[in-house]
């Protein structure tokens, strides 16, 4: 051991107990050359790595956070779109609460909740529509572009029910939609889960499921505006 290496490592271990920490050890007063040659290249390369190790692993964490406690369901039917792994139990159990939740919870006025729910059907209408074509064999199944749309549309799935809360009546929605909650209740969850098969088929890239549970996200709909949409 050289006499310069071996001094290097002496004043390394002073350092040390005095209570040296790295960030000192890296600051003007004590430059890493004057200790071991390569020492805190090499710590602060594994720091760097760590740190990177961990940013990934909170994003994970964040994600799957975001996953279960996000969107509609932890905000009581607000915004964003269902958590796709809490299974129809945990849809229905959101679509209660926003089908039950008190008028001046979620809009000012039952005229602005009218508003709500209907562009948010119109919207539902034209992104739906777009995967019609697909469907019918008319164009190609191009997955990416299915998919924007299928992802939009399972969005808005979510959407509308808190604009069906008791002291909203009005618009284009039968008085069987208050009613008849539970009848209610239950087509929003069939609809639901039709979008999310949907968005299964989809995300598979299989064209044949694919053409199945678009005849279902069709089917519920129109048994859901039989009954409980005024007839036009």
């Amino acid at each position: 051991m050289t006499t310069r290496l071996r001094a290097s490592l002496l004043h390394l271990a002073a350092r040390m107990r005095l209570g040296f920490s790295r960030r000192g050890a890296a600051s003007n007063d004590c430059p890493a050359s004057e200790l071991v040659p390569g020492f805190f290249t090499m710590s602060s390369s594994a720091s760097h790595a760590r740190r990177r190790r961990a940013g990934k692993q909170d994003r994970r964490v964040g994600e799957r956070k975001a996953s279960l406690n996000g969107g509609w369901m932890a905000r009581a039917l607000g915004a964003g779109f269902p958590a796709r792994k809490l299974g129809p139990l945990a849809l229905g159990v959101a679509l209660t609460a926003g089908l039950s939740a008190p008028a001046h919870a979620q809009f000012k006025t039952p005229q602005d909740a009218v508003k709500y729910r209907g562009s948010t059907m119109v919207l539902l209408g034209a992104h739906f529509g777009r995967l019609a074509p697909v469907a019918k064999k008319e164009v190609s199944f191009d997955q990416a572009a299915v998919q924007a749309n299928v992802d939009v549309v399972r969005m808005l799935a979510s959407l509308p029910w808190a604009a069906y809360a008791p002291g909203y009546e009005g618009g284009e929605a039968r008085s069987s939609v208050w009613t008849n909650r539970e009848g209610f209740r239950k087509a929003g969850e069939d609809f639901q889960a039709a979008v999310l098969q949907l968005d299964d088929a989809t995300q598979a890239g299989d064209f044949n499921a694919f053409r199945v549970a678009f005849g279902k996200v069709g089917q519920s709909c129109k048994a859901c505006h039989d009954s409980f949409r005024v007839k036009k």
